[in-house]
C-alpha cells in the first residue's frame, strides 16, 4: 500500500499549510536578511582587497616599480613601452588612457622628455652647401636587396648601396602622426610623442633644422605632393622656419588617384630650383606615390614584370617603389648636373607594413617582441664617396646633427641623436629607452647580402 493510501487527505492538506507561515516571514525579512549578508560581505571583500592592493604595491613600491615610482619618472622623463605595459598589466587601460590625456593638459610633461637631450654645438666652416632631403613614403630598407626574375626591385637605390654613404640599418620613428612623425623626427631631432601626433601639438620648434638654416641665412622650402591640412603641415612647417610649404595646390598639380605623382613634384620643383640665383637653399621634400595600399601608381604606372605575383599587396608595392626609383634616379641625375655643391638625404618614413612571404621579408628587428621599423638612409655628397655602414644601427635623430656637419653651418641643437660620420654611440634612444644597437643588427628580420658587406 503507497504512501497516498496510508496518509489522508486532511493530514496531507494541513501539511501543506503548515509552510505557508514560514514562506510568508521567508518573503518579509529574507530581503532584509540578504541585504545585511550582502552589506558585510561587500566590506569584508572592500577591506581584503584593499589591504591586499597596499601590501603588493608597498612591495613594489620597496623595489622601486610602485605606482608612484612610476608616476614620478613619467612626469619627470616620460614613459616607456616597458613602464605602459606594467601601468596595463595592474591598472587596466583606463588608467593609462588617463595619463594619455594628461599629455594633451599638461605641457610639461610633453616636453620633459627633451630635458636630457645633449647639446651639440657646431662652428661655421662655410663650405656654402645646398642640402635636399628626401623623405620617402614606405621606403624599407629589405626592399633595395630584392630581387624578382633575377632584377632588383629598386634598381637606382641599388646603385646608391656602392655608390653613396649608405646606412641601411635606420629606426623610423612611426607612432600616432604617421607618416609626419618622421618629419618631426628628422627636422627637430627630437623623438615624437607616442600618442598624439607632435605635428600638431608641438608648440617649441627651437630646435628646428630649418630655422639654423634661416639663422644661417638660407633659404628653407617643403614640398608634398598631397594637401597641407593633412597633420597641420602647413602651420607647421611655418613654425618650423620654412619660408613656404608648397603643397598639391600651391604648386598647381593634378590630382591623379590620391595625391599627384611624385614624377610632377619633382619636374615641379627641379623648375624652381633652377630660379634660385646666388644663394644657399635648404629643401625637405615629401614623397606619396608609394602610399599604402600602394594603388596610386596604377592611375599612371604598371611594370609587367610583377603581373605575376600572386600576393597583391606585395606585387602593388614593388609596382609602386620601382616607380619611385626611376623618379628618383631622374631626379637626383638632375641635382648633379644641374645644381652643383649640393648634398641630397635619402631616407625612408617608416616601413611598408608588408609581412613576410615566400619573395620578401619585413623590415623590421624584432627585439623581446617589441617591433622595431628599419628604413635606409643614402647621403650623397657632391663629391662622390662611398662608405657603407652595414653593420651600424642609427636613427632618423642623427640625421639633423649629420646635416648641420656635413653643410659647415654654424648652429647648437639639443638631441638625443648623433653625428653619423663615423657614429660613436652605443644605443639609440626609442619610447624612452635605450636600445643597444648590436641587439637590434643581431635581430634584423631580413639579411644584408654579402656584396656590401
Amino acid at each position: 500500500m503507497s504512501a497516498v493510501n496510508v496518509v489522508g487527505w486532511l493530514p496531507r492538506i494541513l501539511i501543506a499549510l503548515v509552510d505557508i507561515p514560514g514562506f510568508v516571514l521567508y518573503l518579509i525579512y529574507f530581503p532584509q536578511i540578504k541585504e545585511t549578508f550582502r552589506k558585510k560581505v561587500s566590506k569584508l571583500i572592500f577591506i581584503t582587497s584593499i589591504i591586499i592592493l597596499l601590501i603588493t604595491e608597498t612591495t613594489f613600491t620597496l623595489k622601486n616599480e610602485g605606482i608612484l615610482n612610476i608616476l614620478s619618472k613619467i612626469s619627470r622623463d616620460g614613459i616607456s613601452l616597458k613602464e605602459e605595459k606594467q601601468l596595463i598589466a595592474r591598472y587596466g587601460t583606463l588608467f593609462v588612457n588617463t595619463l594619455d590625456i594628461l599629455y594633451l593638459i599638461d605641457e610639461n610633461i610633453i616636453y620633459n622628455h627633451t630635458k636630457k637631450y645633449q647639446k651639440i654645438k657646431f662652428n661655421s666652416h662655410s663650405l656654402n652647401k645646398n642640402v635636399i632631403l628626401i623623405q620617402v613614403e614606405s621606403l624599407d630598407s629589405s626592399v633595395i636587396f630584392t630581387d624578382y626574375k633575377g632584377y632588383p626591385i629598386t634598381p637606382f637605390l641599388r646603385y646608391l648601396t656602392t655608390n653613396s654613404i649608405f646606412f641601411p640599418v635606420m629606426v623610423s620613428y612611426h607612432f600616432s602622426g604617421y607618416t609626419s612623425d618622421a618629419e618631426f623626427a628628422v627636422i627637430n631631432s627630437i623623438h615624437p610623442l607616442k600618442d598624439i601626433p607632435s605635428m600638431r601639438y608641438w608648440k617649441n620648434f627651437d630646435n628646428s633644422l630649418a630655422r639654423i638654416f634661416k639663422q644661417n641665412n638660407y633659404l628653407t622650402y617643403a614640398f608634398h605632393n598631397n594637401r597641407g591640412i593633412f597633420f597641420g603641415r602647413k602651420e607647421a612647417y611655418a613654425k618650423m622656419g620654412f619660408d613656404k610649404f608648397f603643397d598639391i595646390e600651391e604648386m598647381g598639380l593634378e590630382e591623379k588617384g590620391w595625391g599627384a605623382s611624385d614624377e610632377d613634384m619633382f619636374n615641379y620643383i627641379k623648375n624652381f630650383l633652377k630660379t634660385i640665383k646666388s644663394t644657399n637653399f635648404f629643401v625637405y621634400i615629401i614623397t606619396m606615390s608609394s602610399h599604402g595600399p600602394f594603388t596610386i601608381v596604377q592611375n599612371y604606372y604598371t611594370n609587367s614584370q610583377f603581373d605575376d605575383i600572386e600576393d597583391i599587396a606585395t606585387k602593388n608595392y614593388f609596382n609602386s617603389i620601382n616607380y619611385v626609383d626611376k623618379v628618383l634616379s631622374n631626379f637626383i641625375n638632375f641635382i648633379q648636373k644641374e645644381i652643383p655643391n649640393t648634398i641630397v638625404f635619402i631616407f625612408g618614413d617608416h616601413h611598408s607594413s608588408l609581412q613576410d612571404n615566400s619573395i620578401y621579408r619585413r623590415s623590421v628587428a624584432i627585439i623581446n617582441n617589441k617591433i622595431i621599423e628599419i628604413v635606409p638612409l643614402f647621403i650623397i655628397l657632391d663629391n662622390p664617396k662611398s662608405i657603407f655602414y652595414t653593420n651600424e644601427a642609427i636613427s632618423q635623430l642623427s640625421i639633423s646633427p649629420t646635416v648641420i656637419k656635413l653643410t659647415g653651418i654654424e648652429g647648437e641643437i639639443k638631441t638625443k641623436g648623433e653625428i653619423l660620420i663615423p657614429p660613436t654611440q652605443k644605443t639609440i634612444f626609442y619610447l624612452n629607452e635605450e636600445i643597444n644597437k648590436e641587439d637590434i643588427i643581431k635581430n634584423l628580420n631580413f639579411s644584408i647580402p654579402n656584396y656590401i658587406k
